[in-house]
């Protein structure tokens, strides 16, 4: 919103040039009387008698000492009489004339005569002449008067000056010598509201408030509603859209109230209050329906209305009968029918708007919605025409910007070319090139756009325009990625600021600038280079300075200088002045800084601030785990312990909880507090039983029972931790089949055969096993032995080694194999399996202490080969050693190879060797049951029976007892068969 003019408060001025000053001194000679006379003639009014009566004194007394001032006052008559001319030479000449008395005011009433001629220099020179010459009690007056004519020559700093002359005269008004003070009093009020006026013309918005301020303090009754308008339209420039509103309710009179609604609701329209702006132009329609703005305020109010796509509401407004001839509104309402696919009716709409010979520009913003319209409908040549019909350089710069409004930014590339092309020297020529610069800039040739703002920038005679160019320039430095450079020019430009918010944005891109080169260099490794640019933009940027230093703080953690971070965060946040997300940012880094300088305490104390800014739970728990991490460092695993646990009691989410409480559990391990570890693991579970951070806590804290021998406790744990979900987090696969294993390992231990055989097969059934397959496959192995399912130990053995069996359990593997081949009867995969066997000895034998069941492996294999005597040889070198298992499982294998060949008596002595000289539950029970059966070949039942009962009282639970039970009662049922038969006999 502007203010076209401003009224002339000059009523000291007019006061001032009715003054008509007697002579210093009456005279006693006739020319004096005759003086006096057309003096009083003056005072009187009698202008034509006083003309007549100096014109005969002149020529009666032409060089008479009276004769000037007869002149003088021949001037003032002469005016009164509309003889201007004639008065403006004889005034001319009496203010050079030095030794005249009334010089001073002889170049007052002359200026006067100029300024309302229009001669404003001329004006100008007489009134310096005032000043310069004239009394004290003019000068006030003449002052104010030259303000008025340098403002009307747009020379507002010289009318600034002059209204301050003015001031500094008023400042002596009511001396003697000086001006009254009522006439000084209103020159005061002139001069104050002159110079609100020039720092309004000079675009010091924040003067020209201030001056109003002081005019209103100085005369708090006066009545200023003229003001109060150029203090809205100065607020609103400055962009202080509320104060701007302000301004203009306090506006009274109500031949201003149309110009203060206009202003309140272009006000409140450029503060993006849309609402407000609407109803101030209806209050506008409603109270002044006929006013000076009345179709302005429709136009405007159905413009908005078609933003909010009213656009029905929008074109009623806009087809009132008085908005019939405007270009305007036709203009607007072709917009709105655009908008309810009326394309006829808005093409017809824009034709009319022609008719009425718009503004060039105006013209240009309507032959650039008709291309709209027409490239729309397929009208492509139409269209061109009439973008082409802005035959003028003002009528193509109005068509850009229609395009560009348009979002047709090719279109207005190409107007601005042709601009360039057929108008080079007109004055809009820069605004085309201002648009192609433009256009290289909105397709991201920010160097090309660079060069061409610079080289706008450079040529531009209009300071607006260079500004713009320079700006521009600027920003486009700034995306060119040339930082440094960016920053100096957003610092060329602060001077030139319009405002103290135009100032303070520059200021604030320039910090920006710095901020984003400290960050590129702080990138490329060159940390003194970013804390450089850091700083400069803590100078630069006063209020941003606490985000400069938190940037500063980043830099050096990033650096690996923790020490240094954490002196900087300090600093910061003993220093304030940071928002409430940046003292968060600022609490959460000092954590993590204070933990990787090895401050524990520091890094606790920053978290236990950090914990009470407001911060998410997931960032407290990262937080709290990197103190608790530093703290435990420093030695102090209690300590870390309790922030945990504080960190979890402030906890709502368990998804963060589970994170600490795993944390605590380990600390706890680390602690040697098992049974503490073991609770905090179990509620990790209880709180999400198939997360992950239960299952690794479960499965910590189970390792940890297994190392004390505890295997109860440490399956319990495992179990837990089976229960890991893995199909919504497959990543957590070798979690669960580490816990899998070690159930069945305790299943194992526990002698739960079955239950460690069916974990097991769950387990190798899993996919993706990794570096657990071998040893699970082995444990397999062991579970199917120690089942007696030789044949599927074996195949579980095979695909340990096949998947890369540790080189401590390959001899174990490989022997199991042999034995499984071999209680298939397959001897030579047996004896094949002993020579992988002996190849792993060769490469490394250490643990390995099995060496008697290989031997006896070995003979059993060979005894079913061509090399059946190499057997024997080791059967028997094993029998000869030392009572054991192995050296009676020997016994018990010449026994069977001695009945193989049927030598009884052999295989007797070797069954009865084991009774002897073994102890050993299987081992014995064997050679006693294969003994019976000996005796019983033999016929001698009686030690059949004994060896069967000697079997099971020795050996009751013995897996040959029940056989051996049975065969007894075989036998006794004969014993007692024959008895009965030999009593018949009898």
């Amino acid at each position: 919103m502007s203010l076209s003019n401003r009224s002339l408060l000059a009523a000291a001025a007019v006061a001032v040039l009715g003054l008509c000053p007697a002579l210093a001194a009456p005279r006693q000679d006739a020319s004096g009387a005759d003086a006096r006379h057309i003096e009083t003639l003056v005072a009187r009014g009698l202008h034509p008698l006083a003309v007549k009566e100096a014109r005969r004194f002149l020529e009666r007394y032409p060089k008479s000492a009276d004769a000037d001032g007869v002149r003088y006052r021949l001037a003032c008559a002469l005016v009164e009489t509309g003889q201007r001319d004639e008065a403006r030479e004889l005034l001319a000449a009496l203010a050079k004339r030095s030794d005249f008395a009334l010089r001073g005011e002889s170049a007052l009433r002359l200026g006067r005569l100029e300024w309302e001629a229009e001669r404003l220099e001329p004006a100008a020179d007489a009134l310096a002449r005032a000043l310069a010459a004239g009394p004290a009690y003019l000068r006030a007056g003449a002052a104010q008067l030259l303000g008025e004519v340098e403002y009307r020559r747009a020379r507002y700093a010289e009318a600034d000056q002059a209204w301050q002359r003015a001031l500094e005269e008023c400042a002596r008004a009511g001396t003697p010598e000086a001006c009254s003070l009522e006439e000084g009093a209103a020159v005061r009020r002139a001069a104050l509201a002159g110079r609100a006026w020039c720092a309004f013309q000079s675009q010091r918005y924040d003067d020209v408030i201030a001056r109003i301020d002081e005019f209103a303090s100085a005369d708090p009754a006066a009545e200023l509603d003229e003001l109060w308008l150029l203090a809205g339209d100065a607020h609103a420039r400055a962009g202080r859209h509320a104060e701007a509103r302000a301004a203009f309710a306090r506006v009274r009179g109500e031949e201003h109230q149309e110009l203060a609604l206009r202003g309140s609701a272009f006000a409140a329209l450029d503060e993006g209050d849309e609402r407000a702006a609407e109803q101030g132009f209806v209050r506008m329609l409603e109270r002044f329906p006929r006013g000076a703005h009345a179709s302005e305020a429709a136009i405007q109010l159905g413009a908005l209305r078609l933003r909010r796509n009213d656009a029905r509401g929008a074109l009623g407004l806009l087809s009132s009968a008085p908005l019939a001839r405007s270009a305007e509104a036709l203009y607007w309402r072709a917009r709105c029918e655009q908008q309810l696919d009326r394309a006829g009716a808005a093409l017809a709409s824009l034709d009319r708007a022609l008719e009425l010979a718009p503004q060039p520009e105006l013209a240009a913003r309507v032959q650039g919605l008709r291309a709209q319209l027409l490239l729309a409908a397929g009208r492509t040549d139409d269209a061109r025409s009439a973008l082409s019909a802005a035959g003028s350089a003002d009528g193509l710069a109005a068509a850009m910007a229609e395009a560009l409004n348009g979002g047709q930014l090719e279109v207005a590339g190409e107007l601005a070319g042709d601009l360039v092309r057929r108008f080079p020297e007109s004055p809009r020529r820069a605004e085309a090139e201002l648009v192609l610069a433009e256009q290289r800039f909105q397709a991201k040739d920010f160097a090309g756009a660079l060069h061409a703002f610079d080289d706008l920038a450079r040529k531009s005679s209009d300071p607006a325009l260079r500004r713009r160019a320079e700006l521009r320039a600027a920003w486009a430095a700034w995306m060119s990625g040339a930082r440094s450079e960016a920053a100096t020019r957003f610092a060329t430009l602060e001077p030139g600021a319009a405002n103290d918010a135009e100032r303070a944005e520059l200021r604030a891109q320039r910090a920006r600038c710095l901020t984003e080169l400290a960050r590129e260099r702080s990138t490329a490794g060159d940390r003194a280079g970013a804390d450089q640019a850091w700083r400069a933009a803590i100078g630069v940027d006063p209020a941003g300075a606490p985000a400069a230093r938190l940037a500063l703080a980043w830099s050096a953690y990033d650096a690996d200088d923790a020490a240094g971070a954490a002196r900087e965060l300090d600093a910061c946040l003993r220093d304030g002045g940071l928002s409430a997300e940046q003292r968060r940012e600022a609490l959460e880094l000092a954590v993590f800084a204070h933990a990787k300088a090895g401050s524990g305490a520091a890094a606790a104390a920053a978290w236990r601030e950090f914990a009470k800014s407001g911060a998410t739970e997931e960032r407290r728990a990262a937080a709290a785990r990197s103190a608790a991490a530093s703290v435990e460092q420093s030695g102090d695993a209690a300590g870390a312990l309790a922030l945990l646990d504080e960190c979890v009691r402030g906890m709502r989410s368990a998804e963060h909880a589970l994170a600490l409480m795993e944390e605590s559990t380990w600390l706890a391990l680390g602690l040697g507090r098992l049974d503490e570890a073991d609770q905090r693991a179990r509620s990790t579970a209880q709180i999400a039983p198939r997360s992950a951070a239960a299952a690794r806590a479960c499965r910590g804290v189970a390792d940890a029972w297994l190392a004390r021998k505890d295997a109860a406790r440490a399956r319990e744990a495992y179990a837990l931790a089976t229960r890991v979900d893995v199909e919504r987090d497959p990543t957590q696969s070798a979690e669960r089949n580490a816990a899998l294993y070690g159930v069945a390992w305790c299943a194992l231990e526990a002698g739960e055969i079955k239950e460690a055989r069916d974990v097991l097969r769950k387990l190798l059934d899993a996919p993706e096993l990794g570096e657990l397959a071998p040893r699970a496959a082995y444990l397999a192995g062991e579970a199917a032995w120690r089942a007696g399912d030789l044949a599927a130990g074996a195949a579980h053995y095979r695909r340990a080694l096949d998947a890369g069996l540790e080189a401590a359990l390959a001899p174990r593997a490989w022997l199991r194999t042999a034995q499984g081949e071999l209680e298939g009867g397959r001897a030579d995969a047996a004896l094949a399996a002993l020579a992988r066997l002996d190849a792993a000895l060769a490469a490394n034998a250490a643990g390995f202490d099995a060496h008697d069941e290989l031997a006896l492996t070995r003979a059993r294999a060979l005894l079913s080969t061509p090399r059946r005597d190499e057997g024997v040889a080791l059967l028997q070198q094993l029998a000869e050693r030392p009572p054991s298992a192995w050296s009676a499982r020997a016994d018990l294998a010449l026994a069977d190879d001695a009945r193989a060949r049927g030598d009884e008596d052999e295989a007797l002595s070797r069954d009865l060797r084991v009774v002897a000289r073994y102890g050993g539950e299987a081992e014995r029970s064997r050679a006693l049951f294969d003994a019976a059966a000996a005796f019983e070949r033999r016929g001698d039942a009686a030690q059949a029976r004994a060896h069967l009962q000697e079997l099971l009282d020795a050996h009751p639970k013995s897996a040959l007892a029940r056989a051996a039970s049975e065969r007894l009662d075989a036998l006794s049922r004969d014993r007692r068969g024959t008895s009965a038969a030999g009593a018949r006999r009898r």
